[in-house]
């Protein structure tokens, strides 16, 4: 994402998507993602094919094809680098010592929070989850079968699949 971005910079000078760009990286829905990208071509007429031959896939959430379980999805190894940038200049051995004592402090650190922990969950989750409940108290479900529902919540629906782990609105 950050590569595309940064390429696209140079092959087009002078001009501004980065937040178009965001948000058209970011959006679930494929309608979503039509309306963001007409905004880019927009702006730039030429972007629209370059993207295009990338491949909508490898760079847009509404056209992946994997699943997603409310993670991170930054390249891990792009946020090791920003971490270790000094570090990068060690010899290997003195490189691979530094990692090993970032992951040592980061599991510590993780296990002292976990310790403090006295729910089922983390403070994060429970709040996550509250706050998830409190939007489905407005939602009506009507059951196709056994693990297929329909959404029903205002005036958008959506089809839900739990066995298949799947929703039209892709945000499952």
């Amino acid at each position: 994402m950050q590569h595309l971005l940064h390429n696209i910079k140079n092959k087009f000078r002078g001009i501004s998507v980065d937040m178009l760009y965001y948000r058209c990286v970011k959006a679930y829905c494929l309608c979503e993602f039509e309306r963001l990208l007409h905004a880019v071509t927009l702006v730039e007429p030429h972007l629209r094919p370059y993207l295009q031959d990338v491949g909508y896939e490898r760079w847009s959430r509404a056209h992946s094809g994997g699943r997603r379980y409310n993670i991170m999805t930054t390249n891990i190894s792009e946020c090791i680098n920003v971490i270790l940038v000094k570090e990068q200049e060690l010899p290997i051995t003195a490189f691979a010592e530094e990692m090993r004592s970032l992951v040592q402090r980061s599991h510590y650190k993780q296990r002292i929070k976990a310790d403090k922990c006295k729910m089922k969950l983390t403070p994060s989750a429970e709040a996550l989850l509250a706050e998830q409940y409190q939007l489905s108290l407005r939602m009506h479900l009507d059951p196709a079968c056994e693990t297929v529902y329909t959404v029903f919540d205002g005036d958008k629906n959506g089809v839900v699949d739990l066995q298949a782990q799947m929703c039209s609105c892709r945000q499952f």
